[in-house]
């Protein structure tokens, strides 16, 4: 209870003043820069597990537009030359190198779960439903990127494969905890 009281604080200084809460966006940019850091590289494999889109996801439920916002942030930052992209690396390169597809792929994803999350009823199943749909939007812009740089036959070994235990088992574990922890269904 008393985690709660601090959320729902912080929840209320951020939307009592803008500076606070341009400080908050980009606090949680910066989480994002170091999440995007904690990878774990696959043998002969161009893009690397990491936990990235969870925080990202897990911003959006927990902080709403302040955590789209902040993807954003996070992506001025790292375009601008910031070393926030994976393995300390920044510029506009890189968004357009095999793993930009996901970079602007969590963007929209973050959108979508935004839009949606104050949409329809609000349970187990449709909660599931959305955070899959969100997975789809980056996994087709992801996959769309890397194509131009790995043979389709290996596009699916690369780029989906490896991470769908994660996106699809355990991201979703957590963020169902997020989410009971916040408001429940």
């Amino acid at each position: 209870m008393k985690t709660k009281k601090i959320y729902l604080a912080i929840l209320d200084k951020i939307n009592q003043s803008k500076l606070y809460s341009f400080a908050f966006i980009m606090v949680l940019s910066w989480i994002y820069a170091l999440c995007a850091q904690l990878t774990i590289p696959l043998p002969f494999k161009l893009v690397p597990i990491y936990p990235h889109p969870l925080p990202i996801f897990a911003c959006v439920f927990l902080f709403g537009w302040n955590g789209v916002y902040a993807y954003f942030a996070y992506l001025g930052q790292g375009i601008i030359g910031a070393p926030f992209f994976t393995a300390m690396r920044g510029g506009i390169g890189h968004l357009m190198g095999p793993t930009g597809g996901y970079l602007i792929g969590f963007a929209l994803a973050a959108m979508f779960l935004m839009l949606t999350m104050s949409t329809g009823k609000r349970s187990l199943p449709s909660f599931l439903g959305k955070l899959l749909i969100a997975n789809a939007i980056y996994y087709a812009f992801a996959l769309s990127q890397l194509a131009l740089f790995v043979p389709f036959n290996n596009l699916l070994q690369i780029g989906l494969y490896p991470f769908l235990i994660g996106d699809f088992f355990i991201k979703p574990a957590i963020m169902l905890f997020i989410m009971k922890a916040k408001r429940g269904f």
